[in-house]
């Protein structure tokens, strides 16, 4: 069922549980839909400001390949849907924030991109190095910052 407010210039869509557009198609106390443009993705609509930018299609393209595939994805999506809509909301009115999550995003973006692209396997081996690299260039600053302080 699918109602319009005119006031609001709202629409909204009504989906019974088990019903149809209800993904699980069972009766469960559960509504889950994982398709649609933007459907789902609110902190990263709200931070790059469109359902249809490229790093929101990123995302949505591995939460529908990947996450929804599996038991583990499906509890994640279902967790980040209770929790996403109110911090959607916060960092659409903040162009600082928008800016912030969007950096914090690109490591996820980055990993979608490669898994979709290349596979799981070469992301998470991609990932892997990366962090190697990130950890040698910890503790190499870490070391050389007591190396000069011990020369004072």
């Amino acid at each position: 069922h699918v109602s319009w407010a005119e006031k609001h210039k709202m629409a909204t869509l009504t989906i019974v549980d088990g019903g149809l557009g209800d993904t699980d198609g069972t009766v469960n106390g559960v509504v889950t839909t994982f398709s649609g443009p933007g459907a789902g993705c609110f902190i990263a609509m709200a931070a790059y400001g469109s359902a249809l930018e490229s790093h929101v299609n990123i995302l949505r393209e591995f939460r529908d390949e990947y996450l929804a595939t599996n038991y583990l994805g499906r509890v994640f999506i279902e967790n980040y849907y209770s929790f996403s809509p109110p911090v959607a909301a916060y960092i659409i009115k903040r162009p600082v924030a928008k800016s912030i999550v969007r950096a914090l995003l690109l490591p996820a973006v980055a990993f979608s991109w490669i898994t979709l692209n290349a596979g799981l396997l070469w992301a998470l081996l991609i990932f892997s190095l990366g962090l190697i690299v990130i950890y040698a260039l910890l503790r190499f600053a870490w070391r050389r910052s007591f190396e000069v302080l011990a020369r004072r």
